[in-house]
């Protein structure tokens, strides 16, 4: 009889013709398994919900952890004894108990478990915790590991997959790292390699350790090949091209932006059935367009985004992108119902600070050609305020240089000498971090501005004719 209750404590929930079907596998039975059951049933062991059964704990953990350490391989038909019953009529039952959510991700972790982690029972888990839901992906992905390491009593490369799964659900990107290193270590490939590889380079292109992140981004394209996930393809896709893309901003490489371009129009392509995907693809393949000339191409792909992406901050993205092609062919009209539609969407969406900052650097800069110079410099300065909030180098030296450009043109229009000194201090701000930054493209940006002000300091350094008359 202790192994036929250690047989059951294995799964979670069982009803009769459950209970019947694990006793089965017990070598000790001999056929006696509705005897072993009446008799565990009269000896006060189980719980009862409804029409189901399950060990009471914490003779349930004891006996189960007995098992696994006595027989593991019996332990493991076990659970897929449960998984074998949730799928032909156990499934409602459990999910009365444990709700929809909890019964799900326990039949995934035991699934994985009992197949000793077969690719598809691996993806499916991977799809449970990265699904658009109630529940945010951090707390799905913590719940995966915990009821791996519960189900398997081990920790694994694949819970340590999902506990950086979760960290990084959580904007805990850093901590998140070590996690996906240790998947890595061992180099299976499968989802959580790519993905893990996929989000480390993601990590070092945020932090500007550029062809680091390219290694990574494309050992995870590689997999994502393989293994025939074209939805992950077309994101770590997207993310080479936008790795490609600040490459050349660096170098000038046009080696690098026809690879941002090439790796983009693979990821918009391949993208088509996932709206979301598809749209971000096209935004970042308008941005790297637009970065190699080709402004009427950027400003079409930019409007295809902005018609996948109707909320949130990537929608807002878009039509920054798409705004800022406009300004360049110098179609004011247009580029002005673009930015008056992405303020709408920051009010609606509760847009976050970061997005905030680049909507108003992008509006200040335009504003300022358009010649609005009293709401330009409200707009950069704003912008500049956000950034130092954020401690977002990059944004400062950016919004710095945009209020830079904005004070130089007051200086000029309203003689304003002191709006020459701030234009100075922005513009040396902004050098120094684009240099530290090695932002070559950025550098030269704000010297052509700075020659700029050298020839409005030289312009009203000139005596006035009327005054040498």
């Amino acid at each position: 009889m202790y192994t036929a209750v250690r047989l059951l404590s294995a799964v979670p929930w069982f009803n009769e013709d459950g209970a019947l079907a694990v006793l089965e596998i017990n070598p000790e039975s001999s056929g006696q398994e509705r005897q072993d059951f009446d008799r565990i049933r009269s000896s006060g062991i189980l719980r009862r919900n409804g029409e189901i059964f399950g060990v009471s704990e914490p003779l349930r953990t004891e006996m189960r952890r007995s098992l696994f350490t006595r027989d593991e391989i019996l332990y493991r038909r076990a659970l897929g004894k449960f998984v074998e019953q949730y799928q032909y009529g156990l499934r409602p039952h459990v999910e009365s108990v444990m709700g929809l959510v909890g019964a799900s991700l326990n039949f995934g972790a035991i699934s994985c478990v009992a197949s000793q982690y077969r690719k598809d029972d691996v993806d499916s888990l991977v799809e449970r915790a990265q699904a658009p839901t109630e529940r945010d992906e951090a707390s799905t992905a913590s719940d995966i590991a915990r009821l791996l390491e519960t189900y398997s009593f081990k920790r694994d490369r694949l819970s340590e997959f999902f506990h950086g799964l979760a960290h990084w659900g959580r904007g805990a990107r850093v901590e998140s790292i070590p996690f996906f290193e240790q998947v890595l270590e061992d180099h299976y490939v499968d989802r959580p390699s790519a993905i893990s590889a996929h989000l480390i380079g993601t990590h070092l292109h945020a932090t500007g350790a550029l062809f680091d992140a390219r290694r990574l981004v494309e050992q995870a394209i590689e997999d994502l090949r393989q293994i025939e996930d074209q939805r992950g393809l077309a994101m770590a896709l997207s993310t080479l091209g936008r790795i490609e893309r600040d490459i050349y901003r660096k170098g000038n490489s046009k080696e690098s932006i026809s690879r941002s371009i090439s790796a983009l129009r693979e990821a918009v392509d391949l993208s088509r059935p996932w709206g979301l995907v598809h749209g971000r693809a096209s935004n970042y393949l308008a941005q790297a367009l637009f970065t190699a000339g080709a402004f009427e191409d950027s400003a079409k792909t930019a409007l295809d985004a902005t018609n996948w992406l109707a909320s949130g901050d990537q929608a807002i993205e878009a039509r920054l992108t798409l705004a800022i092609a406009y300004r360049q062919l110098q179609n004011w009209d247009a580029c002005m119902r673009v930015l008056d539609d992405a303020y709408e969407i920051a009010d609606r969406d509760d847009t976050n600070e970061r997005v905030w900052a680049r909507l108003l650097n992008v509006s200040a800069a335009t504003r300022r050609m358009a010649g609005q110079l009293s709401r330009a410099v409200d707009d950069a300065r704003r912008s500049v305020g956000l950034g130092r909030r954020l401690g977002d180098v990059r944004h400062i030296a950016h919004s710095a240089h945009t209020l830079a450009g904005i004070q130089i043109d007051r200086a000029i229009d309203l003689g304003d000498r002191n709006a020459l000194d701030e234009a100075q201090e922005l513009l040396t701000e902004a050098r120094e971090i684009l240099v530290s930054l090695q932002d070559t493209a950025g550098v030269a940006m704000v010297d052509n501005t700075r020659k700029r002000l050298l020839e409005a300091v030289a312009r009203m350094s000139e005596p006035d004719a009327s005054e040498t008359s």
